[in-house]
């Protein structure tokens, strides 16, 4: 548990816990899976959920995207930077590279509704 406050005092921008289903391509590869948005940021996700065998390398370049309400598509490219086990399976660390504007306006969207409940009495 140490580890992991560590890990976010590290960290320059907050992370919002999702359970968002998104889809998942390694560069190289025609062919996407479906896989589990746990946590993002504007800079990194953890992604969650992958079979022993389907979880891209450390280095892997990956894209990744989903669509928002509206039909615009949130779209971000990265790389694989860690390897982790959770409550439902293998996950992986992605450093966000490049994002397109609906990813970021996404997350930033995150941030306000945040915030807004960060004000609420208790």
């Amino acid at each position: 548990m140490r580890a992991a406050a560590t890990n976010a005092d590290r960290r320059r921008h907050p992370r919002f816990p999702l359970g968002l289903p998104v889809r998942l391509q390694a560069e190289g590869s025609r062919e996407a899976t479906t896989i589990e948005l746990a946590d993002v940021s504007v800079r990194g996700c953890r992604l969650s959920a992958f079979l022993e065998s389907a979880a891209p390398a450390n280095a892997t370049r990956v894209a990744l995207g989903f669509v928002l309400p509206g039909q615009r598509i949130a779209l971000a490219k990265g790389r694989i930077v860690r390897q982790h086990r959770d409550a439902s399976g293998q996950g992986v660390g992605l450093a966000i590279e490049q994002a397109n504007g609906a990813f970021y306006e996404f997350v930033q969207a995150l941030s306000d509704a945040d915030a807004r409940i960060g004000r609420l009495p208790a």
